[in-house]
């Protein structure tokens, strides 16, 4: 996972990507739809014309039904028509194994790190992993 911070900010989000989907997991208190600029700019340096952006929030939400947003991104651009929330089925395997190889590393470091209370982030610790 690499890990872009938004200009003149302490929060940041990671991200990594096999062939057409990306996973990005927003850290810190700022919403990165706030910085779509960046996103963007990321997102282009992929260079493929459509990409499936899958977020999980699960550091910022917890462990909710609001976890995971996927939208389609074509020419640059969210497809603001094809955001959906999605669950963790959803996610391709590929993603899957993405996220659990940096979950099972650094899920302590960046858990602590939340804004979550320390109720949701004991509930995170357990279950931030994908079966």
């Amino acid at each position: 996972m690499k890990e872009v911070f938004y200009k003149n900010s302490i929060s940041s989000f990671l991200y990594d990507y096999k062939d057409n989907s990306v996973i990005i997991i927003p850290r810190g208190a700022e919403s990165p739809f706030e910085h779509l600029d960046i996103i963007y700019s990321t997102l282009n340096n992929i260079n493929k014309s459509t990409l499936y952006v899958y977020f999980d929030f699960c550091l910022l939400n917890g462990i909710s039904d609001n976890r995971f947003i996927k939208i389609q991104y074509n020419n640059q651009k969210f497809s603001l028509k094809s955001k959906e929330t999605i669950t963790e089925k959803d996610i391709p395997q590929a993603i899957k194994e993405k996220c659990n190889k940096y979950f099972k590393t650094h899920s302590k470091n960046i858990i602590d790190k939340t804004f979550l209370t320390d109720i949701e982030k004991i509930l995170l610790q357990k279950c931030i992993s994908f079966a």
